[in-house]
This record gives C-alpha cells, structure tokens and sequence, in this order.
C-alpha cells in the first residue's frame, strides 16, 4: 500500500515504535468523526470509507482496512474504527433526536457540493493546489491519479498537483523581486496580480505561439524531486 507521512497510520505507527501511544487510547478516527460521535454521545467512532481510506492501508476494492497488512506492521488492528455500510451512514442521533450522519472525505465532498449529477460531470479545482476529478460506479486503478471511495459507494478518480494558484503566486513574487531589484519599489499584491491577469489576457487574445510552462516547482506527488520547466521560449514571445 502506498503510503507517506501525514496518513493517520503511518503516524500511529511511529507512536507505537516511539511507545507514545497512551494505555487508554481504543479507537483511531479523524477530526469529523469525533465532532459526529461527541454528537451522538456515544464513545465509539464510525467512519465513512471516503473518510477511511485517508488513515492508510485500506483495501478499495472491497472498501475495508486490510487487517492483515495493519497486523504486519505490529499495530494492534483494535484501534481501526468501525466502518458504515454504504447504505446505512447514520451515527446515531443527538439528544434531542436529530440524526447525525458520518463525516465524509474533504475531495468528496466538494464534489458532491460542486456537480448537479456525479455521473456527468468532471470538475476542476485550482486553489493553492489544483485537482481535477471525476466519478466512477466500479473500482479503477489508473496510473497518475489517485482512486478514492466515494459515499453511498463508487469512486471518485482525482488527478491532483501540488501547485495550482500556488504557481501563480510564485510568479507574482518573482516580478516583484524583479522590480524591487530593477526600480527600488515595493509594488502591492493587488497591482501586481491586476497587471499578470491583463498581459495574460492579451496574449491570449493576440493568438500567438506562448511558451509552455511546466509548473511543477514543488515536486508532483509520485516524483517528488521534479522540477518546474519553461519551453518553447523564441525571440519573438519573449517580451
């Protein structure tokens, strides 16, 4: 199972090697799926597998953690939380009877709030990052993107970058420095963007042969050692 850090068994796991884990702890779950247990006043965690499959080694295909391969690693398997089914994703409910479902996938659920029919649509997200995603009824394993469970059952293929407007903040910051080291000035954030936004436009609406910029400055997530690259520069696009 691919696995870095940051998943929330790659993190247990160091804790048991270090003996960090307190003799009390009994469950493993994400922030969201304490909020719905504290909820329902219950004492036990029930976790979508949008939510899941983020703690790591988690079988997709059949949408439950691989105990077996948690077990190798010498993590006790008593601490996974228990799944829902993908037709029954309620909690519990509240005092006072409201009911409280299961915390889904962050990816997912910008989906679900963003497209009119999951099965028609494919959305783009560029925010520092950048992700682009798409649903699938049936399991795919398709190099470059990452397969996630999507709620109710499915999946959802996302191809995501490290850098997305994080490029474009990049590039603000290098004009700037290329002005303060060329005029002395300090020039604001919002003259700056305004400018990059209106040559970019006109270059668009000039038609010409543009340089392609590969805008990988911070690695991808398969190669993290990647560089950004610029091509395709010639006497008369770079002005």
């Amino acid at each position: 199972y691919p696995v870095s850090t940051g998943y929330g068994l790659v993190t247990h796991f160091y804790n048991v090697r270090s003996k960090m884990v307190p003799a009390q702890a009994r469950r493993l779950c994400t922030i969201g799926d304490y909020l719905a247990m504290r909820l329902c006043g219950s004492s036990a965690p029930v976790m979508d597998a949008s939510n899941a499959a983020s703690l790591g080694l988690f079988d997709l295909r059949n949408r439950e953690f691989d105990r077996d391969a948690v077990n190798k690693t010498g993590i006790d398997p008593s601490i996974l939380p228990m799944l829902a089914g993908n037709d029954n994703p309620l909690v519990g409910r509240t005092g006072d009877g409201k009911p409280v479902f299961c915390a889904i996938g962050d990816n997912q659920a910008s989906f679900i709030g963003a497209v009119a029919k999951a099965e028609d649509s494919l959305l783009v997200n560029v925010g520092t990052g950048s992700q682009i995603s798409v649903y699938s009824n049936t399991y795919e394993n398709i190099a470059g993107l990452d397969t996630r469970p999507f709620p109710g059952g499915g999946y959802l293929l996302v191809g995501a970058s490290l850098s997305g407007g994080k490029s474009y903040e990049l590039l603000e910051r290098f004009f700037r420095e290329i002005c303060h080291a060329f005029t002395g000035l300090e020039m604001s954030d919002s003259a700056l963007f305004e400018a990059m936004n209106r040559l970019a436009a006109a270059s668009l609406e000039a038609d010409e042969a543009l340089p392609l910029v590969g805008t990988q400055f911070y690695g991808t997530r398969h190669k993290p050692d990647a560089a950004g690259t610029i091509t395709g520069l010639n006497a008369l696009n770079m002005r």
